[in-house]
């Protein structure tokens, strides 16, 4: 076993890749999901007003997010020593938004919305995507929170080679 040492962990290295894919796509579904449903109904009611308000700034926070998200995977696919933390960092603000895309929805909804397009859209649409949307952060969160992900990217200690002068 010349010139082997102690293998470090790929987990930093698959969980980055995926953060690189995924936070794209969290962008276009925060476009679609929420920018495309406020944008879609002229003149809403004021009653809608409230949500209307809270689904522009999920809309933000999420654009805000996602460049954490990018960040902290391109940290991870390098195992530099902060992946751990602002993976962590992606995962616990994601998980908040996503409850938060489920519960504020349900609180704003005027009381006699009724069933429309309006409730659709603004409320059940926000219910399904927060749903989707909280697997991911919590499966970020456990992987790169692990001994050896933490390990992996706090730098391996440098092993001597051992030269083979035979061959």
């Amino acid at each position: 076993m010349y010139g082997y040492g102690p293998q470090r962990s790929a987990i930093p290295r698959v969980v980055g890749i995926l953060a690189l894919v995924f936070a794209p796509i969290g962008i276009f579904f925060s476009l679609v999901f929420v920018a495309g449903p406020v944008g879609e109904h002229a003149a809403p009611a004021s009653e809608w007003l409230p949500l209307i308000s809270w689904l522009w700034v999920t809309f933000v926070a999420s654009i805000v997010l996602f460049g954490l998200h990018l960040t902290g995977g391109i940290l991870a696919v390098m195992y530099k020593r902060a992946a751990p933390l602002v993976m962590s960092l992606y995962g616990i603000l994601g998980i908040a938004l996503a409850l938060g895309r489920i519960a504020v929805p349900l609180a704003l909804m005027p009381k006699n919305a009724g069933h429309s397009s309006m409730t659709d859209d603004f409320v059940f649409m926000q219910i399904g995507y927060g749903m989707l949307a909280v697997i991911w952060p919590i499966s970020a969160l456990a992987l790169l929170n692990t001994r050896g992900s933490k390990t992996a990217c706090a730098g391996l200690p440098r092993v001597p080679q051992v030269v083979n002068v035979f061959g």
